[in-house]
């Protein structure tokens, strides 16, 4: 199925000199013309270097292949078939399946807005994936090379989190309500943003046999209004937590318990979220527990971890052979994580 743009929509050329293209030629080729306004090639990467970098860019590198898939369905379902005229998924074309179909200035409108980040991103990703193979050794840090260092006030507050953490992932299986405990690992390292630091917080565990599952979030304490918030790399809109207890002897000790409350969605319901977050310089524990309207609190998941110290870090990787599923098994449900918008 072809497609032709409305009449001025790039750079005021009639329609009738444009000819009917797929519409993944238009979003490679003529939306891109459109967003770039004439500037050249190298005029356009400074822009976007002026509009977007330090965090940006660190958190961009930081982020996972699967959270780059995840971006971009995103951007697909909500814009480039979302808001396609007259298309609904999984339903037949209302039109003429032979002639071209005309995009609508307002969906041009629509398309141009995420174009800058998008190419923003690529760059600053492509040139992690450079750098790493062409310096092996430089592999994975590049971004925190680039990444600014958040202020003393934030390193204080945060420190205790901050090295890298051996242990497990405990989670409920829904479908038997049974538990089930994978090995995982959690490096956590601070950013500078705009908004004062972050922690990076990566995690990794072994779902099975060839099945390691990696997750980041970028993470802050704000002391000030009691609040701990959680955000994918690539999002600005957060998961906020109210700190109900043991703010007050955290933030003198640099470590303790803190009770966080909030909210969420499981199973596309509305659930309250509890969160019971422990750490100290040896041992790092987050329980999670959700409830529905009138229920009680039930058990979500809950990672446990011990610190690794330099000498150890080698030992800091899950243990694929450890988990191998016994023959004849059905699969393992996987643990539900923020492609659930659960949420950490």
């Amino acid at each position: 199925l072809k497609f032709v743009l409305m009449p001025d929509a790039v750079f005021n050329t009639p329609t009738d000199s444009l000819p009917p293209r797929r519409l993944h030629a238009v979003w490679d080729s003529d939306l891109v013309k459109l967003s770039t306004r004439g500037s050249s090639e190298t005029d356009y990467a400074k822009q976007l270097l002026t509009r977007y970098g330090g965090s940006d860019v660190g958190a961009w590198q930081a982020s996972t292949v699967r959270d780059w898939m995840k971006e971009s369905f995103t951007l697909s379902r909500d814009i480039t078939y979302g808001k396609l005229p007259g298309f609904t998924c999984g339903a037949g074309w209302p039109s003429s399946q032979i002639s071209p179909q005309r995009l609508t200035q307002a969906y041009v409108d629509a398309a141009v807005v995420p174009i800058p980040a998008q190419l923003a991103k690529a760059g600053a990703r492509i040139a992690a994936v450079l750098n790493a193979g062409l310096d092996p050794d430089a592999a994975g840090t590049s971004a925190s090379a680039s990444a600014p260092v958040p202020d003393a006030a934030f390193l204080k507050l945060h420190k205790v989190f901050v090295g890298k953490w051996n242990g497990s992932l405990e989670y409920r299986d829904f479908r038997n309500d049974k538990r089930v405990t994978l090995p995982a690992t959690l490096d956590i390292e601070p950013r500078a943003s705009a908004e004062g630091g972050e922690l990076l917080t990566q995690y990794e565990f072994d779902d099975g046999p060839g099945k390691i599952v990696r997750s980041a979030a970028l993470v802050r304490i704000d002391a000030t209004v009691a609040r701990y918030s959680s955000r994918a790399p690539n999002a600005t809109k957060r998961d906020d937590y109210r700190i109900a207890e043991g703010l007050s002897a955290f933030a003198e000790k640099g470590q303790g318990t803190l009770l966080l409350l909030g909210t969420g969605t499981e199973n596309d319901q509305p659930v309250d979220v509890r969160t019971t977050l422990d750490v100290n310089e040896k041992q790092y524990s987050l329980l999670r527990e959700t409830r529905l309207a009138g229920q009680e609190f039930q058990f979500r998941h809950v990672y446990k971890f011990v610190r690794v110290s330099a000498g150890d870090a080698a030992l800091a990787k899950p243990k694929a052979d450890a988990m191998k599923a016994p023959p004849n098994t059905a699969p393992r449900a996987r643990p539900v994580t923020r492609e659930d918008k659960q949420g950490y």
